[in-house]
């Protein structure tokens, strides 16, 4: 995979338009179903326990949870299925949470991204935001919280 000027990969946006044109498709599957449409969730945090904890809480929560320990695996993860929703730590290997919520956001406009992170200077949140985040938490977060953010994310979208 070619690297950009930024020192990351150059990210291609066909799989993410490709992706795009599926997605009513998997709408409308759902949609003649008669159970309720469980909300898919992409975690993309680097610290095992502290995504251990987001799966436990959101599966708890009736959230179907898919994990991404890095930045690279976050963009793949997307790129290959759509998401409701998508919990994202900033400093991450491989291709930090900014540079994947930047490319999430060219993928998809509108999906909800929950960037939580222990960086929670002003400026850091502003960084955050201006990349595509809808909302930044910092670290630490309690249970209670990252449900109700989701939801308040959620609802938003």
């Amino acid at each position: 995979m070619p690297f950009g000027s930024t020192g990351y990969p150059n990210f291609t946006a066909p799989r993410c338009l490709e992706f795009a044109k599926a997605w009513p498709a998997r709408a409308d599957a759902i949609g003649g179903r008669k159970e309720p449409i469980v909300p898919r969730v992409l975690v993309a945090e680097d610290e095992k326990d502290i995504q251990f904890l987001y799966t436990a809480w959101l599966r708890r929560e009736g959230y179907e949870v898919v994990t991404a320990d890095n930045g690279l695996q976050a963009i793949s993860a997307f790129e290959a299925s759509g998401f409701d929703i998508v919990i994202l730590d900033v400093m991450m290997p491989e291709v930090d949470g900014l540079e994947v919520c930047k490319h999430i956001r060219a993928c998809d406009p509108h999906v909800p991204i929950l960037m939580v992170s222990a960086l929670a200077r002003p400026d850091d949140v502003e960084r955050g935001l201006e990349a595509g985040a809808s909302l930044y938490v910092d670290k630490p977060v309690t249970p209670k919280e990252v449900i109700l953010r989701i939801r308040e994310v959620a609802a938003a979208a």
